[in-house]
């Protein structure tokens, strides 16, 4: 008894798919940009809440900024590694833990340590 050939399932193509990676992008890009301002905007709140000093408030900037700095030196050398849809699907998932992580600091120490999470 002959065994049937495979025959490939037609593969359904998505209209205008650059378009939506575009537009994907656009958004992540937007969201990122309103995380990093919510910091600026809430300070008096996060000081308030979190009884930080202004000295304090300012080492995390500070270290919110090298960690930046740094992170992006070596996510490029990452993305030319992994390639471009691994990378941006790690550093979604990152950003996402790191945002998490910093909803649990209660004082200026592990603040300071989850604004250098994205170096890690």
């Amino acid at each position: 008894m002959a065994t049937p050939a495979l025959v490939p399932r037609p593969v359904r193509k998505i209209p205008n798919i650059r378009w939506w990676i575009a537009g994907l992008l656009f958004v992540s890009t937007v969201i990122n940009c309103m995380d990093r301002q919510n910091l600026s905007i809430l300070a008096r709140t996060v000081l308030n809440e979190l009884r930080i000093s202004d000295t304090g408030y300012s080492w995390v900037v500070q270290l919110l900024l090298l960690a930046d700095t740094i992170g992006y030196i070596l996510a490029g050398r990452l993305t030319e590694w992994l390639g471009t849809r691994a990378s941006v699907a790690l550093f979604t998932v990152w950003w996402s833990m790191s945002d998490m992580l910093t909803s649990l600091a209660f004082c200026v120490s592990p603040l300071c340590l989850c604004a250098l999470v994205p170096l890690c």
